[in-house]
Formats: structure tokens, sequence, C-alpha cells
């Protein structure tokens, strides 16, 4: 294996295949491209900073840490962007999994429990976004300012649950005790309920009771989240920013449209 010990930041580059890697750098350490690791991920110290890359985990690969528990300084850091590829894990049957992710001062882990899984080959990726997500574009503080992309294969007849947890800094103190979890999947918000959102703890929490195949999405929490993908129309000619585009999405009251125009949204272009 490897061990990556300092007090200078290091760097792995080249794509390529690890072994069992053990991170005890407090000034970091930095993947430039897409790895993978087949064995253990051990965090004695610092981070592990991935920017936009995918970092891939075995079926074998366990993530753990000695001392300290993980936290904003030791962790797998993302750039946070929406492009990001995050982190996939390789699993086997109902094996219960912590994923120590984050972004720039936030630890925000996922952890997935299961309790029946078919599959022989299955992956979940995730990749945190450091910001609110596009299709909300209700008043501040009614939403997360942050979520969860999540994708995943080869499950069959999945049941469990994921946990997300966010910092509190992208709550509102006003409107999180009326935050419910949220999932964006196949153009639809599935919503639950506030019951699902425990503030005290930070944890967004999504069930699946009923046997899936497919687990992924985008996930988040807040108060004002639609029934479906935003959609807009054009109105006029113009460039691409707010002023040429009215919110036609059903059942929305909120008829803002973002100052920079549509970004991952449905639109419509009439024509002139």
């Amino acid at each position: 294996g490897l061990i990556f010990s300092g007090i200078e930041h290091q760097t792995i580059s080249g794509n390529g295949q690890l072994g069992k890697v053990i991170i005890n750098n407090s000034m970091g350490v930095y993947l430039n491209d897409w790895h993978i690791i087949t064995d253990s991920l051990i965090f004695y110290d610092g981070l592990l900073d991935i920017g936009g890359n995918m970092l891939t985990l075995g079926q074998a690969s366990r993530i753990g840490y000695k001392g300290t528990p993980f936290s904003a300084a030791k962790m797998i850091r993302t750039n946070g962007d929406i492009n990001d590829d995050g982190v996939r894990l390789n699993f086997v049957g109902t094996d219960n999994l912590l994923i120590p992710v984050g972004t720039s001062g936030k630890y925000t882990p996922v952890v997935k429990n299961i309790t029946n899984n078919l599959a022989i080959n299955p992956y979940i990726q995730v990749a945190p976004v450091n910001e609110k997500h596009f299709n909300l574009i209700g008043q501040p503080g009614n939403n997360l300012m942050y979520y969860w992309r999540l994708f995943s294969n080869g499950l069959s007849d999945f049941t469990g649950e994921l946990k997300f947890y966010y910092h509190q800094n992208d709550a509102s103190e006003f409107d999180e005790p009326d935050y419910f979890s949220a999932r964006l999947f196949d153009n639809s918000w599935q919503k639950l309920t506030t019951e699902d959102v425990d503030e005290i703890l930070n944890e967004i929490q999504f069930q699946f009771l009923s046997p899936v195949d497919e687990i992924g999405g985008d996930y988040t929490a807040g108060t004002d989240i639609p029934d479906e993908i935003l959609r807009f129309r054009s109105v006029a000619n113009g460039l691409w920013d707010g002023n040429v585009w009215e919110n036609i999405t059903p059942g929305y009251e909120i008829d803002n449209v973002p100052a920079g125009g549509p970004l991952g949204q449905i639109i419509e272009i009439l024509p002139e």
C-alpha cells in the first residue's frame, strides 16, 4: 500500500489503480486524475482532495479513520461544483456504507443503510454541490443552500435508507424546522415530510421501503419545492438573461426567473 505522510501537500497524478492508501498529511493529498482504490482507504490526518475528479473504490475497499473522527479537515473533499464526478463505491449485498465527503470547510457525509439488495455488482456515486439546487428559485432560506447528486447502477430490489448530513450555515434558522426532504428524479420532485429532516443532527433521511432498482437523483431539503422540474418560456428576443423568460411551471407560485436566465431547467423557445 501507499502511505502519504508529511507537512507539505502531496499530489497523486496520472490515472491508475492503487491498493491500500493511508492519508496522514495535515496539509492534504491532492488527486489530479481519476483513480481506483482496490483496498482500504484510511485517514489518520488530513484531506484527500479529489477536486472534480472521480475516485472509485472497489468492492473490497473500506473507508475508515484512526484517531479523531471524520471532519471538515479529515475527509474526501470535492470542488463542490455541479460538474464534479465525486466518489463511486462498488459494494456487495447489504453492505452499509459511510461516504465521508464534503466541500471546502463543510463535512457533509452520506450514509447508506441497506435492508435488502439482490444485485451482484452495484455501485453508487455521490457528488456534493455547494449551492442551492438550480431548480429551486424561491426566497433565500426557503431551501437548503446545498444538495447531493447521486447516481446508482445495478441495484435490484433495493430497500433501505439514505442519510445526508448538511452544514448548519446552509440552512435558515427560521425555515429549518419546516424543511422536508426531497429528491429530484426523472424531472419530478419526490417530497417526504418534516419528520425526515432532523434539524438537531442536521440530517436528511430518505427511505426506500418498497423494493426499487434505482436510487439516483438530486437530494436536498426545503420548504419551497415544486412538484416538477422548473419550466421557462421565452417571451422576447434578446440576451439569455432573466428579462426574456417567464416561468410556466404548473402550480409554482413564484414566477421570478434567475437573473442569468434558465440553467438546467426545461425551456420552450417560441418562434419569432
